[in-house]
């Protein structure tokens, strides 16, 4: 069903009619939930963890690109672009509004259920406010033999 697809299923399957936290089971990482949870009841806003890689030439064509102004409100989003505008990148982690779940069907009826996550986190950012949970620490996209490969190195150095 594509990631969308997926939410959107177990949104309807479980009757979810409030704020929730989604994390992508490809994420290998330290920072803490709860932190992001109280950064979100803080803001009032929709929230996506995010880390600075600090390289854009690996972040090209990878990951989704995020910019935030001084209060952290995301400004711009790029799903996997060949030139990034940061180097923060969402880490597949959020934690959406009840009002932010609800645009899920729309979305979803405008041909968009097999998008990306980052796409619907696009989507929400331009319909509502989202903020950036910018967090420390290490973090790992391990969808991919190349990042599970550096996560291996990092956590077994």
């Amino acid at each position: 069903m594509g990631a969308i697809g997926d939410l959107n299923y177990v949104v309807e399957m479980e009757k979810i009619f409030d704020s929730f936290l989604v994390v992508a089971g490809d994420n290998l990482f330290e920072y803490s939930l709860q932190k992001m949870v109280d950064f979100f009841k803080k803001k009032n806003s929709s929230v996506v963890a995010c880390v600075d890689l600090k390289d854009k030439e690996r972040i090209k064509n990878k990951f989704g690109v995020v910019k935030f102004d001084k209060d952290k409100k995301i400004t711009d989003f790029a799903e996997k672009p060949s030139e990034p505008k940061t180097t923060f990148v969402a880490t597949a982690c959020y934690v959406f509004k009840k009002e932010d779940v609800a645009l899920l069907k729309p979305y979803i009826k405008e041909g968009n259920s097999h998008e990306n996550a980052g796409d619907f986190l696009k989507y929400v950012a331009q319909k509502s406010s989202v903020n950036a949970f910018v967090v420390d620490g290490k973090w790992f996209d391990i969808g991919t033999f190349e990042e599970l490969g550096r996560a291996r190195e990092e956590f077994n150095a």
